[in-house]
């Protein structure tokens, strides 16, 4: 079903491939019969030799269909497995995205990627496992049974075919056994990966601290850890894999010493024989695939259950009420409390925000100044009372349609590997003109480079590693400038930027929109705001016009 939403006619070509499938058990089976035919018929000295031409190059040509089809299956069921590895990329993508800010907050980045990987190979190896592997093999044995009761006889094509399934059920049995060592060793890899991800993102500050070698001394134990789980599983899987050859290398002695038995006693043909031999080598081949397969099927199914983990993470909730911007509140916090593990951030505190003024949120460290602008974004909710948003409560507001009417320049904000056009057109509902954007860059002071391209066109590099903190802050602005929405929420905008800098993007900010809301420690800010919130760090809150206090909650 996660397949077909995103590729309609997925079906049409998966039964196509079936069909090809079927087609392909069905000549691997004859095989053995056209060869068992050509032996008899060369044995019989009074047949005729064209007959005995006809029918060996029958044999030649099924054979030959056989190997044919055997890629034209592997082809097609590329095609359909790389659309359902796609698609299983997408859903998980698309899912991860809608979590709640709360939620994905608590994902180790690390973890998520090497987990999406490894589970999206599970998918596409468990559906061909299954439907291209099994499934033709079980068709494959119904005909052999058939033929061997018609050659032979069908006691035999019974305890043929029952020991085979024995097989195939013991190997079911031992696949059990791999789960945890699966298990074991994808736990160890995600702590390698976790690490791994974790100190990529403050390699800055392994270097400042001149940390090498105790970074090296972490990682490698990490690794050698995982060395050692693999080591052991893979020893583990690799004995399983040695008793699976053991049980059929005592069924393929089985049968052969029966059946030359019986030739000898005159009961069967030699042509007999090599069928009966052909099938043995075809189906215990199969059979030592499908052995594997299934162990690894076990693997297959850890990782998919952690795929389906974050499949199963509750989206944020999406209500059904767009909010009025025309309303004259912006924002609004009635009897607001909230704690962080044990830390009172807010404590019942009332807060009015009017549309068409400035406001500056202050405050000391680890007051709440970020935690109340996430509020006001409905990216976090209260323990106790109600945040509206435009006079819609965040419980029932849609999300997208308020996203749809506000720009935020947070903290730390994204760019994405591209030019700086690219970032601060993301997503714009239209695109800027020339004259447009180089009044941004301009007025931000992004035309100033030390190199000659254009400013439009300058490549800002994987996590925006060619440009300053500086640089980054000023492409945030011009980003939520280029979506012109009417009300922006800034934290911390200009941190990083000059005097002279900050105060042209302040009157930017104040020309181009009717309501800003921005965190800052700043005094220049803070003088051009029209109200100040200043959180204590107590829980309270207080609302004054820049040099009065009017309110206090």
């Amino acid at each position: 079903m996660l397949t077909k939403s995103y590729y309609p006619k997925i079906l049409s070509y998966f039964i196509g491939v079936t069909l090809v499938l079927l087609t392909l058990a069905l000549i691997n089976s004859s095989v053995p019969i056209l060869l068992r035919e050509t032996a008899n018929k060369l044995a019989d000295k009074n047949m005729i030799m064209t007959v005995t031409l006809g029918t060996a190059a029958a044999y030649v040509i099924c054979w030959t269909l056989a190997q044919a089809l055997e890629w034209v299956k592997n082809i097609a069921s590329a095609a359909i497995l790389v659309r359902c590895d796609a698609a299983f990329y997408r859903g998980l993508y698309e899912h991860i995205l809608k979590l709640s800010f709360v939620e994905f907050k608590k994902l180790d980045q690390g973890v998520v990627v090497a987990d999406i990987q490894r589970s999206n190979s599970g998918f596409s190896a468990l559906t061909h496992t299954l439907f291209w592997i099994l499934v033709p093999t079980v068709i494959e044995l119904l005909f052999v049974f058939c033929i061997l009761a018609n050659f032979i006889n069908p006691i035999f094509a019974f305890f043929f075919i029952a020991s085979i399934s024995v097989l195939v059920s013991i190997s079911v049995l031992l696949s059990r056994e791999a789960k945890g060592i699966h298990q074991s060793i994808m736990e160890s890899n995600n702590g390698v990966m976790s690490y791994f991800s974790e100190r990529m993102r403050f390699a800055e500050e392994v270097k400042l601290n001149n940390a090498y070698s105790l970074e090296y001394k972490g990682f490698a134990d990490k690794v050698e850890h995982f060395i050692d789980k693999v080591t052991v599983g893979n020893f583990r899987i690799g004995m399983l894999m040695l008793l699976q050859v053991l049980l059929v290398g005592i069924l393929l002695m089985v049968s052969t010493l029966y059946v030359v038995k019986e030739v000898v006693l005159g009961q069967y043909s030699v042509g007999d024989f090599v069928m009966i031999n052909g099938y043995v080598m075809q189906l215990t081949l199969r059979l030592a695939l499908l052995a594997s397969v299934l162990i690894e099927l076990r693997n297959h199914i850890v990782l998919l259950n952690r795929a389906f983990y974050y499949l199963d993470m509750p989206t944020e909730s999406q209500g059904s009420c767009a909010p009025d911007t025309n309303k004259e509140i912006a924002f609004e916090l009635s009897s607001v409390s909230y704690k962080i593990e044990d830390r009172t951030i807010f404590k019942d505190i009332n807060l009015c925000l009017i549309q068409g003024k400035t406001y500056v949120i202050t405050g000391p460290s680890g007051a709440g100044k970020t935690t109340l602008l996430r509020m006001l974004c409905g990216l976090l909710y209260p323990d106790k009372g109600n945040v509206y948003a435009f006079g819609v409560d965040f419980k029932k507001i849609d999300k997208q349609a308020f996203f749809d009417r506000i720009a935020v320049v947070t903290q730390n904000p994204l760019l994405v590997a591209g030019s700086i056009a690219d970032n601060v057109q993301y997503n714009a509902d239209v695109a800027l003109s020339n004259d447009e954007m180089n009044r941004i860059f301009t007025e931000l002071s992004l035309d100033v480079y030390p190199n000659s391209n254009a400013v439009a066109d300058r490549y800002v590099g994987f996590d925006a590693a060619t440009v300053s903190g500086g640089e980054k802050q000023r492409i945030a602005i011009a980003r939520a400038l280029a979506r012109r929405k009417e009300t922006i929420l800034l934290d911390e905008p200009t941190s990083a930027l000059d005097s002279k800098t900050e105060e042209m993007a302040v009157n930017m900010l104040k020309e181009k929109t009717r309501t800003l809301i921005m965190i800052t420690h700043r005094a220049s800010l803070i003088a051009r705001a029209d109200y100040r919130i200043h959180l204590s760090g107590d829980g309270t809150i207080s609302v004054s016009l820049v040099n009065s206090t009017i309110q206090r909650s």
